[in-house]
């Protein structure tokens, strides 16, 4: 991993404890991304504007936040609320990958799992947000893919 991709408005402690906690582990200030305000919306519109930063030169975008009802059953996932983020120039071998979620109460919310849309594209899937959350803080990572090639002889 390289570039961690932060979202949120509690920047004096949820975003800033895992931007420190991220350059002590060695990432280096360039590659963190804050994205700040990030709106939470009432269930039903689509928070559809977009937001851009930068993640090691590649511009990240949280593309949509589609609020839906809390779940009431776990296999509806369908029906989840929906955050979308992109990279937009869709660089070959980079991913995003989800890290933490955070809310300005500091009340968890119910994360039902992520979706790859595409090797550049992720969705972040929540069962259920806490009443009253107003902003979230998002960390993702964003990382350069690597394959690995290699041959199994059955055995003999």
């Amino acid at each position: 991993m390289r570039t961690i991709v932060l979202g949120g408005f509690a920047t004096n402690f949820g975003v800033e404890s895992t931007a420190r906690d991220a350059y002590e582990r060695g990432y280096a200030p360039e590659e963190i991304v804050t994205f700040k305000n990030v709106p939470v919306p009432m269930v039903g519109p689509s928070n559809s504007t977009p937001m851009t930063n930068m993640a090691g030169g590649v511009p990240v975008v949280l593309r949509e936040f589609l609020r839906k009802p809390d779940l009431t059953n776990i296999a509806s996932w369908p029906s989840a609320t929906i955050i979308r983020f992109e990279l937009s120039t869709h660089p070959a071998g980079v991913a995003l990958d989800f890290v933490e979620i955070t809310t300005d109460t500091g009340e968890k919310a119910g994360i039902y799992g992520h979706a790859w849309r595409s090797p550049s594209d992720r969705e972040l899937l929540l069962a259920s947000i806490p009443a009253g959350v107003q902003t979230m803080d998002i960390t993702w990572v964003a990382q350069k893919t690597r394959s690995v090639e290699f041959l199994v002889k059955p055995p003999k």
